[in-house]
């Protein structure tokens, strides 16, 4: 009995987050756009770098959250000029 109703969960929640980022994407600049899919890409690649160069997970933890931390420097780096220019 629970998982066709998990099923139907599942969808309910699919299709209301799919129309809850489509509205927020008709909002967002192309810059904007681009600069998030470069800092998700720097991210996932500093990710899958540490897990794959240390054996040990603490190493690989810092690892992840140096590249966290990276990210961030890079999307102010980026933001700021954005923001002066007025493209935000």
């Amino acid at each position: 009995m629970a998982v066709p109703f998990n099923y139907i969960v599942l969808v309910l929640f699919t299709v209301s987050m799919s129309l809850m980022v489509g509205g927020w994407t008709c909002y967002l600049t192309g810059p904007s756009v681009l600069m998030a899919f470069g800092v998700l890409a720097l991210v996932l690649t500093c990710i899958f770098l540490s897990v794959l160069a240390t054996p040990n997970m603490l190493k690989a933890v810092i690892g992840v959250l140096i590249g966290m931390v990276c990210a961030i420097i890079l999307e102010l780096i980026i933001t700021i000029p954005l923001m002066i220019a007025g493209d935000f």
